[in-house]
């Protein structure tokens, strides 16, 4: 089998990686995702930059990094703690 034949013997199109692009909705939400992102790495490099010069810096940018990934650590565990509890 060639590589645009399928398992049924039946040619298939190739699909470029780029074509759910095409669609205005979903370029729409990608393009403010991509904006989202750069403004919140934005805002951690701003507070990590000014606490830099405190007392205590290292500790200080620790912990700006923590409290920006802290959501993600519970909204994670919480999403395991679901999936264990669904498989007893």
């Amino acid at each position: 089998m060639g590589p645009n034949v399928n398992r049924m013997g039946e040619q298939s199109r190739s699909v470029s990686t780029w074509s759910p692009l095409r669609l205005g909705v979903f370029r729409a939400m990608w393009i403010a995702v991509l904006v989202a992102n750069i403004g919140t790495w934005m805002q951690t490099v701003g507070a990590q930059w000014l606490l830099v010069y405190l007392p205590h810096a290292a500790i200080l940018v620790a912990l700006v990094q923590t409290a920006e990934r802290a959501h993600t650590l519970a909204w994670t565990l919480a999403e395991l703690g679901d999936f264990l509890a669904g498989k007893r």
